[in-house]
């Protein structure tokens, strides 16, 4: 059976983000970064971490992470850590920011999918940037619905939102992918009739990931096996 592989390009958005994770990295920045979900966020985060020798750590918010497991998970990505484990979220502040400022090159952590944060969840990044605010960058990174959130708990005067607000540095918008940046994707992926590709975006609802799914189910139908990269 044939085989088919999607791949990827280097987008607007990619440019866009890397230039920030740069900026973040070099001057130990803290932005936060909004745009939809299937903008290329969490594909470009993961793998300029792949290319980074670990100097930029990605981590996707799960629901069900408190915010001690998110601290367990920034430790356990350094060496001799891997299997961490504490109960306590005073302790894996404290020792995930030691780790970060003992580092002898310049690094940031991606925190993304934030929308899943509660309010209580941002004091505990606030302290964690305090404690480390002259070594690493860090990026916090979610869909626009987190902005909004953000903004409507610093007008509400939720408690701990404006000592997180104030801590940022710049704030970093993802643009929703052109037409010609979706037909761009369908030209790397070997498809050139411009009414297949245009059947392929419109079917897409404008966003990278939509479009891969319509992609891999073009490639499907002709009888290719689907092969998906390794995580």
């Amino acid at each position: 059976m044939k085989k088919f592989t999607f791949q990827h390009i280097i987008t607007p958005n990619y440019l866009k983000l890397e230039a920030a994770v740069k900026e973040a990295m070099e001057h130990r920045l803290f932005l936060l970064v909004f745009g939809n979900s299937g903008f290329g966020k969490s594909f470009t985060y993961s793998d300029l971490a792949r290319k980074s020798n670990n100097n930029i750590v990605h981590l996707e918010i799960e629901r069900t992470d408190r915010p001690v497991e998110l601290y367990n998970k920034v430790i356990a990505t350094f060496p001799n850590y891997s299997s961490y484990k504490s109960t306590s979220i005073r302790w894996t502040i404290e020792k995930a920011a030691d780790l970060y400022n003992q580092r002898q090159h310049p690094s940031v952590l991606i925190i993304d999918e934030a929308n899943q944060f509660k309010p209580n969840m941002l004091s505990f990044i606030r302290q964690f940037r305090d404690k480390t605010q002259y070594s690493t960058g860090l990026i916090i990174s979610g869909p626009e619905e987190f902005h909004d959130e953000l903004l409507e708990w610093k007008d509400a005067r939720v408690k701990g939102i404006n000592e997180f607000w104030t801590r940022k540095d710049d704030i970093v918008i993802i643009d929703e992918p052109d037409r010609d940046d979706l037909r761009n994707v369908c030209l790397a992926n070997e498809i050139t009739d411009a009414e297949t590709i245009n059947d392929l975006i419109d079917k897409s609802e404008m966003n990278f990931r939509g479009l891969r799914k319509q992609i891999e189910k073009y490639y499907r139908k002709l009888g290719y096996n689907i092969i998906h990269e390794a995580a």
